[in-house]
């Protein structure tokens, strides 16, 4: 059929079928010469001097077969201008041809050491790339904490340059730069004589405080960044504790908004959060609805409630309000929210006493607020 196709000058007929006996596994001589002639026909030269190839592979002593492959492979040339040689390499040929093997030998290691000396210069340039803020972190990650690596390189810590990441850099710089501040300041106070040693949250952190406050802050603004920007927190996640202890002033919407994270090392996350709390009593009336809200109250017990807003020490640190206003605030917000559903779970055994003058219940309690602002007495009128 194919053998018709090709006598009646039908070669892409006869192509296809000598094509369709290839597929079935079919191989010789005499089937890639008749292929590679109807090709040649069809003026289809590339695949004609492949099957030319082929069948002259299978015998390479057929003349027919040698002949058609260089009859195909001349059409094929083209008067093709040659181009002028490249100045440089005809150069460089000569060079090759006057220079001996230890000249050779020489010109490779001076090669070899340039290449050297600009490894060096990249490796050095890329180190002094890195930020204060970098450099500190990966060698307080490397040793196992932040704080005892802030604590033993107090002296080295350029605490100006922190100021500056932790004010222009992105949001993770930010993070790093904050507690890397607040740890130091805090352990640059402790590391002076002259000053009273105070524990962390009692701290006032007169640099550290606005920029750990503005950080957490912006858990409200863009919490998946904000949550990104912690993926480099690295355990004991000691990290935590200098932010939050330096950070005085949060309100409620940014402590739910912080209790709703998952960052590494959320427990100790989450205990930083518990430490602010309990430190910062007095802020009970501002923050309480938002806590309540998050659940953040819904297992405490009556000694957890007692210890941290009713405790009855004459400790002046304890729980500190501003005004005398705040204090009478704090009192009313335990008097009509806090105490009320505690009474109700727990009964009235030791929240609540009957008055000596009218008999009625009220609710007791011995706490003690410390005013830090001082009121001003009046001057009796004339």
């Amino acid at each position: 059929m194919a053998n018709t196709a090709y006598i009646n000058g039908n070669f892409h007929s006869a192509a296809e079928v000598y094509e369709e006996i290839l597929s079935r596994g079919v191989s010789s001589v005499k089937l890639y010469y008749n292929l590679a002639n109807a090709y040649f026909k069809e003026d289809r030269t590339g695949k004609a001097i492949l099957f030319y190839r082929r069948a002259l592979r299978l015998r390479p002593g057929n003349e027919d077969v040698r002949h058609n492959l260089e009859v195909a492979e001349a059409r094929t040339k083209d008067d093709i201008e040659s181009i002028p040689e490249f100045f440089l390499t005809s150069r460089l040929r000569e060079v090759r041809r006057t220079m001996g093997c230890t000249a050779w030998s020489v010109l490779s290691l001076g090669f070899l050491a340039a290449a050297a000396a600009c490894l060096l210069l990249f490796l050095l340039s890329a180190c002094q790339s890195k930020t204060v803020t970098e450099t500190h972190w990966a060698a307080a990650k490397k040793a196992g904490g932040l704080e005892g690596y802030v604590k033993e390189q107090v002296e080295s810590i350029d605490l100006e340059a922190l100021k500056q990441e932790a004010q222009e850099g992105d949001l993770e710089q930010q993070f790093k730069a904050t507690a890397l501040l607040c740890a130091l300041e805090y352990q640059q106070d402790l590391a002076d004589a002259s000053t009273p040693s105070l524990s962390r949250f009692r701290f006032s952190y007169p640099v550290g405080s606005e920029y750990a406050a503005r950080f957490l802050s912006q858990v409200n603004t863009d919490s998946e960044a904000f949550w990104a920007s912690m993926g480099d927190a690295f355990s004991p996640y000691d990290c935590y504790p200098p932010i939050f202890a330096a950070a005085k002033e949060l309100d409620g919407p940014t402590l739910a908004g912080l209790l709703a994270g998952d960052p590494p090392g959320k427990t100790q996350f989450k205990e930083a959060i518990d430490q602010w709390v309990e430190q910062n009593p007095g802020k009970l009336a501002a923050i309480g609805k938002d806590l309540t809200e998050a659940g953040y109250f819904d297992k405490w017990d009556l000694s957890k409630w007692s210890s941290t807003f009713l405790h009855p020490t004459t400790n002046s640190y304890r729980i500190q309000v501003d005004t005398v206003e705040d204090a009478f605030g704090y009192v009313s917000y335990l008097r009509d929210v806090v105490l009320p559903p505690l009474v109700e779970k727990k009964g009235t055994a030791t929240l609540v006493k009957p008055s000596e003058i009218t008999g009625e219940d009220y609710f007791t309690s011995q706490v003690m607020i410390t005013v830090t602002n001082a009121g001003t007495l009046r001057q009796r009128s004339a």
